[in-house]
């Protein structure tokens, strides 16, 4: 009679360890599948991205006088864009020059898309890259109109759909559409 007892207690025990133990607490029988971009056992490491593409550059905001005076005669300017790997400087590897919108005017809500041809291909997306914004004139040397320089990667910010790049003590404003590569 005790060894009953003794065995029917054990297997009260065994069938209520067995009985309490829920889906949550076993080990995941699949790998973790993250969203494109992340890895990490929970998902939240960033992965840098092998390329950044960009399909279009927008002008929102720039100067729309050259230090009081007009950049063209008798007329707004002639915009473009150039963007390129590097500081700025002339030794900026050019990646894309834009056509040129005409007499276009800036009054902080209007914009100026340019959508190159063949999307843009930044190669190395941690390093510094420059964005200028020209006056194209026909006949005379093209006139700086400003620059920024930016970093297209930031490893904490995700991976937004649009880079702003801007400096608020100028008024210039660029809106990059970018896709990622990994």
């Amino acid at each position: 009679m005790k060894k009953f007892i003794f065995k029917s207690v054990l297997l009260l025990i065994v069938s209520t360890s067995l009985l309490s133990c829920s889906s949550d607490d076993s080990e995941p029988t699949e790998p973790l599948v993250c969203p494109t971009g992340y890895n990490g056992i929970d998902c939240t490491t960033q992965i840098t991205p092998t390329r950044i593409v960009i399909s279009k550059i927008r002008v929102k905001l720039f100067p729309n006088t050259n230090g009081g005076n007009n950049w063209d005669i008798g007329s707004a300017p002639d915009i473009f864009v150039r963007l390129g790997i590097g500081d700025g400087s002339a030794s900026t590897v050019v990646l894309f020059t834009s056509d040129y919108i005409a007499d276009a005017v800036s009054d902080g809500t209007n914009f100026f898309d340019f959508t190159p041809n063949t999307p843009i291909e930044l190669l190395f997306p941690t390093q510094q890259h420059a964005i200028i914004l020209g006056d194209y004139d026909s006949t005379s040397s093209n006139e700086f109109m400003g620059g920024l320089v930016f970093n297209p990667y930031n490893s904490t910010g995700g991976f937004p759909t649009t880079i702003t790049v801007n400096n608020s003590s100028i008024p210039l404003r660029f809106e990059l559409t970018v896709s990622y590569v990994f």
